[in-house]
């Protein structure tokens, strides 16, 4: 007998946690019981392991996706990623409120690859955002606002920027922050790394 499935959803789904989204979403062939859990699993964890499927899996699965706040939403990226509307993916994130994004390339620059390059409605809606951790993409800039009211802690690493202005605007609309880390690359956009602290 199955004693895993007499375990109450909130058990169940912090179990589910700890698995890759393709793992995820593959319970729901267990049984009636598991067919409707995973779509409202608190943490989804996308790697991409090159299989040419690994795009349409996720934006098939964000779609169907329902908790109305999903905690954790990571994607790891292999060198190839760059085709990949990432923009789909990111306003999946706005949908449902995401408070911690990672978003990790295996991207080099200088590499002929396309670059991630991360839409503009990241840093223009995320209001519940609490975490951010971005690697290896390209930011564009902005004329609206740059809003992160709840973000505390923002990781850029190796990321590519429009110009120091950008940078500026970026971490003045950070207001709550605690934590910042910056690794830098030689070829970002940015000669100053302005970082104004208002005590």
């Amino acid at each position: 007998m199955d004693h895993i499935s007499e375990f109450p959803d909130a058990l169940l789904l912090s179990i589910l946690s700890f698995l890759p989204a393709k793992d995820v979403v593959a319970t729901m062939v267990l049984s009636k019981r598991w067919q409707p859990l995973w779509k409202m699993a608190p943490k989804l964890i996308y790697d991409d392991d090159s299989n040419e499927n690994y795009p349409r899996f996720v934006d098939r699965s964000l779609l169907l996706h329902e908790a109305p706040v999903i905690k954790t939403l990571r994607f790891n990226l292999g060198r190839k990623s760059g085709a990949v509307d990432i923009g789909v993916w990111t306003r999946a994130a706005l949908k449902h409120c995401v408070h911690k994004l990672i978003i990790k390339t295996g991207c080099s620059f200088d590499s002929g690859a396309a670059p991630v390059i991360l839409p503009r409605s990241l840093y223009t809606g995320c209001s519940m955002l609490v975490k951010l951790k971005i690697e290896g993409v390209v930011l564009v800039d902005v004329t609206s606002p740059i809003a992160f009211p709840s973000l505390k802690k923002l990781s850029l690493k190796w990321v590519k920027y429009p110009s120091d202005e950008f940078v500026e605007r970026l971490l003045s609309s950070c207001h709550v922050l605690e934590c910042l880390v910056v690794k830098k690359r030689q070829d970002d956009n940015v000669n100053i790394f302005t970082i104004k602290c208002l005590i």
